[in-house]
């Protein structure tokens, strides 16, 4: 869940989130969010290229501001499948922010292909599915791998917060595992 100015956006959909929908403005909420780190944008970083479904695109919102602070450009490649109003998610975007709507996969990855090479970093929080493509389009498009070039928000049930339940166990590439409220994005 995120904040920009008086709207309030809602990821996913869980009982957690039905109850914060029937809440009215000025209520007290306590809780503990994810404990992990954010996006980390290296020091070098002036193209950022985000990658993002619709509905997720706020979960990068703090990494968008964070590059426009520093001058940088920000290009942001955004999947919608049309089931909602695209234009007042966008519409909360800074106005500096390049944007390309795909609404496929096969339009999201030809447009991923054409831009990759233009970024300097990527963050996206995007579908599990298309964690291999675009590991497939970074290997095929540039001309070499820098560690931390691309971060992604991996998605994972958030029950506790802070790691205690293991909820939010996932794989990592090694075989091991490891938990994304507190090592992630």
């Amino acid at each position: 869940t995120g904040q920009l100015g008086s709207r309030i956006y809602f990821v996913g959909q869980d009982p957690g989130t039905d109850w914060l929908r029937t809440l009215g403005p000025g209520e007290t909420v306590n809780l503990i969010g994810p404990l992990g780190n954010g996006f980390a944008l290296a020091d070098s970083c002036r193209n950022l290229l985000v990658l993002a479904e619709a509905d997720w695109l706020q979960t990068l919102l703090p990494v968008i501001n964070q590059m426009l602070d520093r001058n940088g450009r920000v290009t942001a490649i955004v999947l919608h499948d049309g089931k909602e109003d695209a234009a007042a998610l966008l519409a909360s975007l800074p106005i500096a922010v390049e944007v390309h709507v795909a609404e496929s996969e096969i339009t999201w990855r030809q447009t991923v292909t054409d831009t990759v090479r233009w970024a300097d970093q990527i963050c996206a929080s995007v579908p599990h599915n298309l964690y291999p493509a675009l590991a497939e389009i970074i290997r095929s498009r540039r001309f070499r791998l820098e560690p931390q070039y691309a971060h992604v928000l991996v998605r994972a049930a958030l029950a506790c917060g802070y790691g205690g339940c293991l909820a939010c166990n996932v794989p990592t590439a090694n075989g091991g595992v490891t938990r994304a409220c507190v090592h992630g994005p």
